[in-house]
């Protein structure tokens, strides 16, 4: 629910609606990416985000079974992430 005074303009009142729903979708996507660290760890660096399945070097030979893993390892699906959770 919102209050607003009847004397407000609906210029105003929508202004002050878009920004609350705006700070709500900031906070749901905030609150999902807490959810993805947790689970998956810290992000990779841009220019090494793969799924860990098709990781390849320089030369494009598949280093998935080269690359270290913790015991607490598990693959993001997006791979946008490490996978070592804290």
């Amino acid at each position: 629910l919102y209050e607003t005074p009847v004397s407000s303009s609906v210029d105003e009142t929508v202004k002050e609606l878009v920004a609350i729903w705006n700070m709500q979708i900031q906070i749901r996507r905030l609150c999902d990416s807490l959810e993805d660290l947790a689970k998956y760890g810290p992000a990779k660096k841009p220019d090494k985000q793969c799924i860990d399945t098709y990781a390849t070097d320089d030369y494009g030979n598949l280093i998935n079974d080269s690359i270290p893993r913790g015991p607490h390892y598990c693959m993001d699906p997006t791979g946008r992430r490490t996978g070592e959770a804290p």
